[in-house]
């Protein structure tokens, strides 16, 4: 999943949400999802909220919809298989 090509992009807890590929570079960093959802209507864009765990701490992180997020995130939502 992860290329040596890839750069880690960074993100902060004070950026409103996170992207596909800052979520992917936090699970590259040890940080592993715990739990997550679909957010409905908090946003005009379609959302996660993705609750991850390293060690002994916790983040919150809303996780705009995409591709990335796509291929990682529904795994870890119960009865979630596949978005279209």
């Amino acid at each position: 999943m992860w290329s040596d090509t890839m750069r880690l992009r960074h993100w902060s807890p004070s950026e409103g949400y996170a992207s596909g590929d800052s979520l992917l570079s936090l699970l590259t960093t040890g940080w592993e999802i715990s739990a997550a959802s679909r957010v409905q209507g908090k946003s005009p864009a379609p959302m996660f909220n993705v609750t991850l765990v390293r060690a002994d701490e916790t983040l919150e992180v809303l996780v705009l919809d995409g591709p990335v997020a796509r291929s990682i995130v529904p795994r870890y939502i119960p009865g979630l298989q596949q978005i279209v």
